[in-house]
């Protein structure tokens, strides 16, 4: 699959196919308790809520190509848009967020 190409948000197959591509940074936009609860396997967790989701952000490679989720999609559009201003440009995210994936993905605790 040739993530380069995926842009705004991807339904469920996509966006699970295309986090198994190598390079692609998987990014839950929940909070840490959210995140706890379930996440994908490999993904990281930057709050787009917290004070630091900038500073978080800015450190990441601008080159890089980043799949993004939180619980519904509101999150992750908000944080794609954010991304996307800072001149990132292969960002895409889950539409749906987590609850159109079969729990069965999900793993839980903090990493």
């Amino acid at each position: 699959m040739d993530t380069s190409t995926l842009a705004g948000h991807v339904n469920s197959d996509i966006f699970l196919a295309a986090v198994q591509q190598e390079g692609v940074t998987v990014i839950d936009v929940r909070t840490p308790e959210e995140f706890a609860a379930g996440h994908l396997p490999g993904a990281i967790n930057i709050n787009v809520e917290s004070p630091a989701f900038a500073s978080e952000i800015a450190a990441l490679d601008k080159e890089g190509t980043y799949a993004l989720y939180c619980r519904s999609a509101n999150r992750s559009r908000l944080a794609e848009n954010v991304m996307i201003a800072d001149g990132f440009g292969r960002v895409f995210g889950l539409d749906g967020g987590v609850t159109a994936l079969d729990p069965s993905e999900l793993v839980t605790g903090s990493n």
